[in-house]
């Protein structure tokens, strides 16, 4: 009704009927609507509101989470399918859908105009054959993946994922069905992915494999970075790489690890954002100001956590990490707006102490 009462009002014309509204005006309001909805709401009244759904040019917006059974039959009937080479976003959150919308699995290559596309709860056994064809699909851009069950090839997985011609923005969430994994070296694979996000455990090894294949990445987050399962073995030596954005959400590798990756990728590094639990060698104040102006010269935000628990009288903890802040608390910091604080507090079974950052930028 706003929407409508804003368009008279430019318009400045009497409108006593919805059926007198202009196209254009139907158009604005289909715009503001899920697909589903705009469906619901004006397929059945008549026949120009039909025409107008079914022969428009406009991109499509669909997002397809629950709603029963015959409900989907005739929805997928008389607006999906028919109008493939229309959605550009396509975001499904209910596994028995995709026995609909790609079957035959052939039919992918027909979304043409697809951009977005989310799958949320998905069966992983249809993965390998639906990204063999996306690899068809020119505009497809940004890509997530939630399986709803254990993966059991996810170095196939990336390899489909990497072999996509348009894909910017990628994002997968699942757990592999047989621990480790380690996908090869790539020297002539290239993909366009600028923002990963992976949401699963990932080693160090893990990760020097997948950044061969996506030098122009930008933007990088992972869940929980562990340490590799070959220490020797030299990482992450002679890579391209365009990083400016890092998320780590949960550190496991000593810090010795992370000053050689941070030596090796963090040369264009301007946020980083990092959380780490038990190894008090990050709460080195030195060690971090020489890593930053040696290996992160462009770094304006540095985001960091740090928690760990502790036995023994709470107050001698206030004054170790009193201690702490006061390092932190140097010219190299504070010139930086970087600043620092602690909490020390009692937890259900042991104490537990959490050292952050403030960040006035925010």
């Amino acid at each position: 009704m706003k929407i409508l009462f804003l368009s008279f009002s430019v318009t400045q014309i009497s409108i006593k009927r919805l059926e007198d509204l202009s196209n254009e005006l139907f158009y604005e309001i289909f715009n503001y609507l899920d697909v589903y909805h705009v469906y619901k709401g004006f397929y059945s009244l008549n026949l120009r509101l039909q025409n107008l759904l079914t022969n428009s040019t406009l991109p499509l917006k669909i997002n397809i989470s629950s709603m029963s059974k015959s409900t989907f039959q005739q929805y997928n009937r008389q607006i999906l399918m028919p109008n493939k080479h229309r959605i550009r976003s396509l975001r499904l959150s209910n596994p028995f859908l995709i026995d609909f919308i790609f079957s035959p699995v052939r039919i992918t290559s027909n979304f043409i105009r697809l951009e977005t596309l989310i799958f949320d709860h998905i069966k992983s056994k249809y993965l390998p054959n639906i990204l063999h064809h996306l690899a068809s699909l020119p505009n497809l851009s940004s890509l997530i993946i939630i399986p709803i069950d254990r993966i059991s090839s996810p170095n196939d997985l990336y390899l489909h994922l990497f072999h996509l011609p348009a894909l910017k923005y990628c994002k997968v969430s699942f757990e592999a069905r047989f621990g480790h994994y380690t996908l090869p070296l790539t020297t002539n694979s290239i993909s366009p992915i600028e923002h990963l996000v992976i949401h699963n455990d990932f080693s160090l090894d893990q990760l020097d494999a997948v950044l061969s294949y996506v030098p122009h990445l930008r933007r990088l987050f992972i869940q929980c970075l562990n340490r590799s399962s070959n220490l020797s073995t030299e990482l992450f030596s002679d890579k391209p790489n365009n990083l400016t954005h890092v998320y780590l959400n949960k550190i496991t590798i000593p810090f010795e690890r992370f000053e050689s990756m941070s030596r090796n990728l963090f040369n264009q590094l301007e946020v980083l954002r990092i959380s780490i639990s038990n190894d008090r060698e990050y709460l080195n104040a030195n060690r971090w100001e020489q890593l930053i102006l040696s290996a992160m010269p462009q770094l304006r935000i540095f985001d960091f956590q740090y928690t760990n628990f502790f036995d023994g009288d709470i107050d001698n903890h206030h004054l170790i990490y009193n201690t702490v802040i006061d390092h932190f608390s140097s010219p190299f910091w504070t010139k930086r707006r970087w600043f620092f604080s602690y909490q020390c507090y009692v937890a259900e079974y042991r104490n537990q102490v959490a050292f952050y950052s403030i960040n006035p930028y925010r």
